[in-house]
């Protein structure tokens, strides 16, 4: 297999995820590695490598073709993360999820040089009261999201991953991503503020304020390349930029930057999939470990990517 510092063979799966978009994008531009991208849908796939300028390394594989391949890593950008998506598809969640990590697994176990990059999340510290301390899992399931099965699905596929010690898995963990390639049909709160400045709507919210830690996609980047160059580990690790945000502030920026009109009304029911999460963001550093080391902030981050998409 390929040392760290040549080309690398790089599957991505989901590859039209808003994830997998910026790490084709950051990939193709920044790197000489092969990437090979698996999705189930060829033509939205196309029609999104037809974008970037540099596809000379892209190339497009079905998922039947896995073991005709010989891939230095696999990134698995396969999941739901739209909350009305994760609503609306809650019971399929898990066999999803199962299927794509099972057939890497089955890769990994015959290759075992190749590396398994998943994107875990946020959501499996179960509590947001406080942000989240370490990268520890809690030895119990949380009361609030006991029967959450986007929340149990990511529990079951890190333990599932840490009792494969012998196997290279790094389990991601991301809380909050941003970028110019995101779906503003989305339920996001991000989304919806671009879709209000965009009509010259005014933007309604309630008064409940929450903290939240938005990686850049450069910053993220820095990190999937890191885990990529200390290929023989399995462990979890969660993504962070250099400093939250709250929603105040968050209105107020867009404000002040893109004219965004917004008012609060008290009795506004807003509808969380995974529950209300007032501080998503973890003051766990181990990524250090690895040399990662975040230059954007959050306010960066969101004020960076929406210039892509806020109508001039």
């Amino acid at each position: 297999m390929n040392s760290s510092n040549k080309e690398k063979n790089i599957a991505i799966f989901g590859a039209n995820s808003h994830i997998a978009k910026n790490l084709t994008h950051l990939f193709s531009t920044n790197t000489e590695h092969k990437l090979f991208l698996f999705s189930t849908n060829k033509f939205n796939l196309e029609t999104f490598i037809s974008t970037i300028s540099n596809t000379e390394n892209i190339s497009y594989i079905p998922y039947e073709n896995l073991n005709s391949q010989s891939f230095d890593t696999i990134i698995n950008c396969i999941g739901v993360s739209n909350p009305s998506d994760i609503q609306n598809h809650e019971n399929e969640i898990l066999v999803l999820s199962k299927k794509y990590d099972d057939m890497i697994i089955e890769y990994l176990k015959k290759h075992v040089f190749c590396q398994y990059l998943n994107f875990s999340s946020g959501i499996v510290h179960g509590n947001f009261s406080q942000p989240s301390q370490n990268e520890l899992l809690s030895n119990s399931i949380s009361n609030n999201l006991s029967d959450n099965e986007y929340y149990l699905t990511k529990i079951y596929l890190e333990k599932k991953h840490r009792s494969l010690p012998s196997l290279n898995i790094i389990d991601i963990r991301i809380f909050n991503f941003f970028s110019k390639f995101i779906n503003l049909n989305t339920d996001f709160f991000i989304s919806k503020i671009i879709k209000s400045i965009n009509s010259n709507k005014e933007f309604f919210t309630n008064k409940q304020n929450f903290f939240r830690d938005f990686i850049h996609p450069k910053d993220f980047f820095q990190l999937i390349s890191l885990c990529i160059e200390n290929s023989k580990l399995n462990f979890a690790i969660d993504a962070y930029g250099l400093s939250p945000i709250s929603k105040y502030d968050i209105l107020e920026e867009f404000s002040n930057h893109y004219n965004l009109k917004y008012s609060f009304k008290n009795d506004l029911k807003i509808n969380h999939s995974t529950g209300f999460k007032e501080y998503y963001y973890s003051l766990s550093r181990k990524a250090k470990n690895i040399g990662y080391i975040p230059i954007h902030s959050s306010l960066e981050t969101l004020l960076d990517e929406s210039s892509y998409l806020i109508k001039s």
